[in-house]
């Protein structure tokens, strides 16, 4: 089963340091500013760790400011072994995120997978994957 805390800066760091050949941009930044990236989804909407049987699973959240950023980095351990009552729980956290701030249009960008955004209900347009309330 997954549960969810409000993330913390270390369990962001964390994640990040186990997805460095994903996000080699990322990696090479000095430390303070990672730490700054982590702070910066902790204002600018929501941010929360999850965790699968008590195991940390990854963190995620929607950055908003009139319009919505949807971020989500799991493990790679946590991508490898994605069930449907995980992707469900996934799925029903975002809809309600996004429908607690009354969110319109929600973006999103991902090098892991399209799929997941798609069964999310994003559609692709030039580059990224938006999500419209209709």
């Amino acid at each position: 089963m997954i549960t969810k805390e409000p993330m913390t800066v270390e369990d962001f760091l964390a994640v990040m340091q186990t997805n460095a050949e994903l996000y080699p941009e990322y990696a090479s930044l000095p430390e303070e500013q990672k730490v700054f990236i982590a702070k910066l989804n902790l204002i600018t909407g929501t941010a929360y760790s999850y965790f699968k049987d008590g195991q940390f699973w990854g963190v995620g959240g929607i950055r908003y400011m009139g319009i919505g950023e949807a971020w989500m980095i799991g493990s790679p351990q946590s991508r490898k072994q994605l069930t449907m009552p995980e992707f469900t729980f996934i799925k029903q956290d975002f809809q309600a995120q996004r429908d607690d701030k009354n969110l319109w249009r929600i973006f999103a960008e991902s090098r892991i997978s399209q799929v997941f955004l798609r069964r999310l209900g994003f559609v692709q347009q030039d580059g990224f994957h938006v999500w419209t309330r209709a």
